[in-house]
């Protein structure tokens, strides 16, 4: 059998090939068993097969590899196939490929694997897909494992899936990420959880989710989280909203945050936006300014409106304010006060609400004017933005408007 040139051993048929012994086999030189006849291989048996050695087999053509039937595949050892070049293996047809047993899978080389085509991984079935070890599904090409088959994925389990490459799990279809199962989707790592994007964090559901630990969802990126469904949002846990960063929960829309259930917003940490989660921003600056709250004049300037006894101001004696008397907020605010068209408000720092002889509640002038009474002296004096109605006949007195027959400017209306 050494002696026998190449174009000898082509001219052997398919029935002499069928009777040759495995040691005649392996004395064909390496040179001439490339010139066999893909019928005289196809019909070798698996013992005649398995003695080729490592170097016949690699002297074999892709197209002689290619002839090969699927229980011939099957019943090469870990060795034989470990031997053939990455050329012969990324010849392998589908059938072959479907033909590799758990074993020789679990067996094969990185290279050899990587080797085989996405036609031929998305032929694996979940059996044989789950036979890969962890060595060999984390230097899986994205390529191959985005070819493999929502079925054919689920046959991996948490420790596989955590072996796979961030790169790889980051170019999941969002079928495949959809159809992880809940013990699979733990077990994906913090780098794997920022290498989703915002589609595949879209494709997770609300039982995957509930099943994501704190440290899986404080490592999505700020602008995928957004991407989260309600029905995902509304089934995290306390503890798993609760680790949410503070960028993480900005990032959440209106919709949303509005999802979210008053359990889960009563149990987001002293540190978070809680209390603002469901306000919005902008509806007590579209208030009017008697819609807003009388308590707070200070952050209300100018619509402060004492309505109990104990918030009027106090009136001053008429030798001057007592300390501190001038700093209330109504006092306050009224210097603040924006001017409106054709009103021209009264400054605090030019007027003090003081007594005049009679007890009646007037105003005397800090610069050296006239004093004003006020328009109601049974009344208690109430601070409000704009001219008294006293100022009204004083300027109509001064000017000799007949508009008041009979009144004094110094007199107000209760001292006829």
């Amino acid at each position: 059998m050494v002696a026998l040139t190449s174009a000898q051993v082509a001219s052997l048929t398919s029935t002499q090939a069928g009777s040759l012994s495995t040691a005649q086999i392996a004395a064909i030189e390496t040179a001439d068993i490339k010139s066999l006849t893909t019928g005289a291989l196809r019909n070798l048996s698996s013992d005649q097969l398995d003695a080729f050695t490592s170097d016949q087999l690699r002297s074999l053509s892709s197209g002689q590899i290619n002839s090969l039937t699927t229980s011939q595949i099957n019943t090469l050892g870990t060795a034989d196939l470990n031997s053939l070049t990455s050329g012969q293996f990324a010849n392998l047809s589908t059938a072959q490929a479907q033909a590799l047993t758990n074993t020789q899978l679990g067996n094969l080389a990185t290279d050899n694997l990587n080797a085989l085509g996405t036609a031929q991984f998305a032929a694996l079935s979940s059996s044989q897909f789950g036979a890969l070890t962890t060595g060999q599904l984390g230097k899986l090409e994205t390529a191959d494992l985005r070819a493999v088959t929502t079925a054919a994925l689920n046959g991996l389990s948490s420790d596989q899936v955590g072996a796979l490459a961030s790169d790889a799990v980051g170019s999941l279809s969002t079928a495949q990420v959809a159809s992880l199962g809940t013990a699979q989707i733990k077990g994906l790592t913090t780098g794997d959880m920022v290498a989703l994007t915002s589609a595949q964090v879209a494709a997770i559901n609300s039982a995957q989710a509930g099943t994501l630990s704190t440290a899986q969802l404080a490592a999505i990126e700020t602008g995928d989280i957004k991407s989260l469904t309600t029905g995902a949002l509304r089934n995290l846990s306390s503890d798993q909203l609760d680790a949410f960063t503070s960028d993480q929960l900005r990032a959440l829309s209106s919709g949303q945050i509005n999802s979210l259930t008053t359990a889960q917003v009563n149990t987001l940490g002293t540190g978070r936006p809680a209390r603002r989660l469901h306000q919005r921003p902008t509806a007590r600056a579209q208030q009017r300014p008697d819609q807003l709250a009388d308590d707070c004049p200070s952050q209300h300037p100018g619509h402060g409106r004492p309505e109990q006894p104990h918030q009027w101001p106090v009136r001053q004696s008429v030798l001057g304010p007592s300390p501190g008397t001038d700093q209330h907020p109504a006092r306050q605010s009224r210097d603040r006060q924006p001017q409106r068209a054709g009103h021209r408000p009264v400054r605090g720092d030019e007027l003090q609400p003081v007594r005049c002889t009679d007890h009646r509640p007037t105003w005397q002038a800090r610069n050296g004017r006239p004093a004003r009474r006020h328009h109601r002296c049974t009344q208690q004096p109430v601070f409000r933005p704009g001219r008294c109605p006293g100022q009204r006949r004083r300027r109509l007195a001064d000017h000799g408007t007949s508009g008041l027959a009979g009144h004094r400017p110094d007199q107000g209306p209760d001292h006829g």
